[in-house]
C-alpha cells in the first residue's frame, strides 16, 4: 500500500472515531446488500490489520524502555508510541464504524461509470476519469484511479 493511500485511510479511520452517521457511495450497478457486505468486509479487514499493528507497535514500545539507560532521548521509543497511538485510533475508527456508526447506502451512477473504464486503454479513458472526478468533486481520483487500475 502506498503512503499516500494508507494516510488517506488513516485519516477516514479516524473521522468515524468521532462520527454518529456516515454515507457510503457506491456504483449503482451494484446491489445495496452487496455494498453493505464489502463496506462490512473492509472495516473488520482494517480492525484486524491496525490491531495486529497495534500489538506488535505496543510490545516494540515497551521493549524499546531497555534503552531508558542511554543517555539523551529515547527516539526509539519516541517512534513507537507514535505508531501505537496511530494504530489504536484507527483500529477504534473501524470498531466504531462496524458498530455504531449509522450507514446510508447511497446508489451513484458516476462511480458506476468509472467502474466501467477499469479495462479501458488510459488514452481512452483519462478525459472520461478526470470528468468523474469534476462531478464528485475528488481532485485526486484520476491519480489513484491509475495506480489502482494498472
Amino acid at each position: 500500500m502506498k503512503l499516500t493511500d494508507s494516510l488517506d485511510e488513516q485519516r477516514t479511520l479516524w473521522a468515524l472515531r468521532n462520527a454518529s452517521r456516515a454515507t457510503l457511495l457506491f456504483p449503482s450497478n451494484l446491489e445495496g446488500e452487496a455494498a453493505r457486505r464489502l463496506l462490512n468486509q473492509i472495516l473488520g479487514a482494517a480492525q484486524r490489520h491496525h490491531g495486529w499493528r497495534l500489538v506488535v507497535y505496543l510490545v516494540l514500545f515497551i521493549l524499546s524502555g531497555v534503552l531508558f539507560f542511554v543517555p539523551g532521548p529515547n527516539v526509539v521509543a519516541y517512534y513507537f508510541g507514535f505508531r501505537s497511538f496511530g494504530h489504536f485510533q484507527s483500529w477504534r475508527g473501524a470498531r466504531r464504524s462496524l458498530t455504531s456508526v449509522d450507514w446510508r447506502l447511497q446508489p451513484n451512477d458516476d462511480l458506476a461509470e468509472l467502474a466501467a473504464l477499469v479495462h479501458e486503454p488510459h488514452g481512452r479513458r483519462a478525459a472520461r476519469v478526470e470528468d468523474i472526478a469534476r462531478r464528485l468533486d475528488l481532485e485526486h481520483l484520476p491519480a489513484f484511479f491509475e495506480r489502482e487500475a494498472a
